[in-house]
């Protein structure tokens, strides 16, 4: 896990918006990135999202 943070803070903002959207979250416009970098960590920790999704935005 501890390649976590530097994928997560190589990921855009729109690239962070778009999992999150395929994982079922309504997101809004004025939803601050530090929030979508919060939802990310909690469900990479929890398993909800796999790290391998993170690492394919990034062709890693």
């Amino acid at each position: 896990m501890q390649k976590f943070p530097s994928v997560l803070y190589l990921l855009n903002a729109a690239q962070k918006r778009a999992l999150l959207e395929r994982h079922g979250y309504t997101l809004h416009d004025d939803d601050a990135e530090s929030d979508l970098d919060f939802t990310l960590a909690e469900d990479v920790a929890s398993g909800a999202i796999a790290l391998q999704e993170l690492e394919r935005l990034l062709d890693l």
